[in-house]
């Protein structure tokens, strides 16, 4: 199984494979970890990628789906985890949501010699286009994070995204606080920031570039849908990550004949959303290794 933590950084120390290793106050704690350890107990073997990338593209699904999916490759083809013939799963929430969210979509055509047997997504902003309109031009207690992601996707869409000559004198001295660093340090640093404060323009959405990068990484505004078993959940009450997307990206799967079971929640805060359903996606994924039958559980 490939586990996709929650990341939301700008620097290579925040990697999972770095505070695995090194921990930091700078990181969210992980509430999964304990659910790994029971599986890894159990003779799973379990991938921890460092899914985005060596540039810390914060938050491009398409690249961290393609990160993972490369990962999958190099344990099944590497003989010390003898998985040569294993059945593989991924499982991620929040940010590690959209990227097993897009390792369901990017599969058939990227990684089709994967043997993906499901994929479990819960949290998952799924239209990035609408988490810039909730938090980026007014103060907002989670400024720092829509930051970050503009300058995420400015690494990895450097021609297209010019954000350095359009921030202000305030922006650079949070760009500067910012550009690598972990989540505590965007969440504290840039709380109750706005674009108008570190934008010149002032209008986030005026950003072509930056706007076309967020949807392009959306799934919500892919036309595609998983041909793999998908297990998708998220909090009805969820404050930081709207609901009505995800439940409309699960409508839309449903229709057109997605292998998806959707399991909305009522988990009051976005991190506790995890936790909810973690021992629902874990099971579900331990039936897909089973070699079980996927059915549909659609419920919208």
């Amino acid at each position: 199984m490939s586990y996709q933590h929650y990341l939301n950084a700008l620097g290579q120390r925040c990697a999972p494979t770095e505070t695995l290793v090194h921990p930091t106050l700078e990181t969210v704690q992980d509430n999964a970890m304990v659910f790994l350890r029971t599986r890894l107990d159990q003779g799973w073997t379990v991938i921890i990628p460092d899914h985005l990338g060596p540039k810390v593209a914060y938050p491009g699904g398409q690249l961290s789906g393609r990160i993972v999916l490369d990962g999958m490759r190099a344990v099944r083809d590497d003989p010390r985890f003898d998985s040569r013939h294993s059945r593989f799963g991924a499982l991620g929430y929040s940010g590690g949501g959209i990227a097993s969210a897009w390792v369901s979509l990017l599969h058939d055509d990227y990684a089709p010699d994967v043997n993906l047997v499901g994929v479990a997504q819960g949290g998952v902003p799924t239209d990035m286009t609408t988490m810039a309109r909730m938090v980026g031009n007014w103060p907002h207690p989670a400024f720092g994070l829509a930051f970050a992601a503009a300058v995420g996707m400015a690494r990895e869409y450097p021609e297209a995204i010019r954000l350095e000559e359009k921030l202000t004198p305030d922006g650079w001295a949070l760009y500067s606080q910012l550009k690598g660093r972990c989540t505590a340090t965007l969440l504290t640093v840039g709380a109750f920031r706005s674009v108008p404060m570190v934008l010149r323009g002032g209008d986030l959405l005026a950003e072509e570039g930056l706007m076309r990068a967020f949807a392009e990484n959306s799934i919500r505004q892919s036309p595609d849908v998983p041909r793999v078993p998908v297990f998708m959940w998220h909090s009805g009450t969820d404050p930081l990550v709207p609901f009505w997307d995800a439940e409309e990206t699960a409508k839309r799967y449903c229709r057109e004949g997605a292998p998806l079971t959707w399991e909305p929640g009522l988990a009051p805060e976005h991190l506790m959303g995890a936790v909810e359903k973690l021992p629902a996606a874990m099971n579900w994924l331990q039936q897909r290794f089973d070699g079980v039958p996927a059915g549909r559980a659609c419920y919208v």
